[in-house]
């Protein structure tokens, strides 16, 4: 995995004169021609069809955007102030408003003849500016694990150690660049690395951060301080409009916020991980019990050593109208097996104390 500067000089050349005709064609400023073809466009569009409307201090046309938005077409009349619709939804992330089919106009309406430039976010440029396909995907990606890092529960659930070894699991055996991942694969073996800590979140922002390092050593590239107080000024942002109810915020309606997908039951990490089907079918908390109840039960009979058919009839069965009273056979079954088991060498485990 690359780490955050560019692989040679040349390279990051290129990248710069390729940044600059960039710019000087996708520029949002005034001069912009993305930004005069959508007001050539709006032009065209009958004054009593355009919908003028206000949102915080400022006023735009959205005439283009309404049939955009990504939580369906707005229900918007011409003059409406949606200031408290999008201060419900995003907050006061005025950022939302920058792109072409937002244009500014004037309170009556009329184009502005120019926007002003937004102040880029101050990590948006996180580890370097343009460098290799390879080097790109190495920044977003260290940025990502550092930020998942950073906010991972100080006191974790079997959930969250499940879901975060799989998630360094999943880089070591999935990463997209082949080479970067050859070398993923035998720095997450160092030894001096060791399992993923995932005791509490000070321990993984350390741990990744110590990864980090090892990648960096191996490239030839300067050491990060793994200081935690560092980490977390670094990484451990607050976003408010990723907050599901704003501190001081009466709640509001969820399908108003940007994203929203209709909730159709509870998560659980463990049961997707199992079986996402399962996971589907499940409509409340106690559904979702019950079914990683007779999973178990299933994972049980495997480990007995049950043929394979017999598993999968069984696997069937338990899912069905009487499964419920299979579910209590199979428990049963289950619990005089361990009797059977534990009983069968507790005279071993007498001998081995006594040593």
């Amino acid at each position: 995995m690359p780490t955050t500067a560019s692989a040679s000089a040349s390279a990051s050349g290129v990248a710069k004169k390729k940044t600059k005709k960039a710019s000087a064609a996708s520029d949002g400023g005034s001069g912009s021609a993305t930004h005069e073809a959508v007001r050539g466009l709006l032009s065209k569009i009958p004054i009593a069809d355009r919908k003028s409307v206000k949102i915080g201090d400022a006023h735009f046309d959205i005439s283009q955007f309404v049939e955009l938005h990504p939580g369906g077409a707005i229900d918007v009349e011409d003059g409406d102030d949606l200031t408290p619709r999008f201060l419900a939804a995003h907050g006061k992330d005025w950022g939302l408003l920058r792109r072409d089919e937002i244009v500014p106009v004037t309170k009556d309406g009329k184009t502005e003849t120019g926007r002003k430039k937004e102040e880029e976010h101050h990590l948006a440029n996180y580890g370097g500016k343009g460098g290799s396909w390879r080097e790109i995907v190495g920044r977003h990606s260290w940025f990502l694990i550092h930020s998942i890092a950073a906010k991972f529960p100080e006191y974790p659930t079997e959930a969250d150690r499940v879901a975060i070894t799989g998630f360094i699991t999943a880089l070591g055996q999935l990463y997209p660049c082949k080479l970067c991942r050859k070398h993923l694969q035998q720095q997450l073996r160092d030894p001096e690395l060791g399992p993923v800590a995932m005791d509490s979140r000070t321990d993984l922002t350390m741990w990744i951060c110590k990864l980090h390092n090892i990648v960096n050593k191996d490239i030839g590239k300067p050491l990060f301080n793994c200081n935690p107080l560092e980490l977390d000024l670094m990484y451990l942002k607050n976003c408010g409009e990723c907050e599901v109810v704003k501190k001081g915020e009466k709640e509001t309606d969820a399908s108003a916020k940007s994203g929203f997908h209709p909730t159709s039951g509870p998560w659980d990490a463990l049961l997707y991980l199992q079986d996402p089907l399962l996971l589907a079918a499940a409509k409340s908390s106690t559904d979702v019990f019950e079914i990683k109840r007779k999973v178990g039960l299933i994972e049980a009979a495997k480990k007995l050593r049950l043929p394979k058919k017999q598993i999968e009839l069984l696997n069937k069965a338990i899912r069905g109208p009487g499964g419920k009273a299979l579910a209590s056979k199979l428990q049963k079954a289950i619990a005089k097996s361990s009797k059977v088991f534990k009983d069968e060498i507790k005279s071993d485990l007498a001998k081995l104390k006594k040593k």
